[in-house]
């Protein structure tokens, strides 16, 4: 599950790196984008040309998923298995900094990120 708005800089930013994880696991990742643009003609402008599949704006279920899986800031990309049960919650960092070994980890059922690689990216460590 995939938050993110149009208006959003960290979701410009991230969403081609997450489209190229995708299309470089087609058969083991697939991106659900849950919106939260306050505007649906915004939110289909930035849909356009994204090959993620998206809950439909004005779904009930849109709102029942924004509830049921809670995300602090956006963008956030929230890992679920093929049971629907939350696999991590640091799916955008294990993206961004461990591409080449999180889907494994994911499989595994753990975060996909290890705080090593967190650090790394915030320059605490070399």
């Amino acid at each position: 599950m995939y938050y993110t708005a149009s208006w959003c800089g960290a979701c410009i930013t991230f969403g081609p790196k997450l489209a190229r994880f995708q299309r470089d696991h087609p058969d083991d990742f697939e991106v659900i984008v849950l919106s939260c643009d306050e505007d649906e003609t915004n939110f289909r402008g930035f849909m356009q040309g994204k090959p993620f599949l998206s809950v439909p704006f004005r779904s009930r279920s849109r709102h029942t998923l924004m509830s049921s899986f809670s995300a602090p800031y956006i963008p956030t990309l929230i890992v679920l298995n093929p049971d629907g049960q939350v696999v991590s919650e640091w799916g955008r960092s294990a993206v961004s900094t461990n591409a080449e070994t999180c889907l494994d980890g994911w499989r595994r059922g753990e975060a996909g990120v290890s705080w090593w690689h967190l650090l790394r990216v915030w320059k605490l460590i070399n």
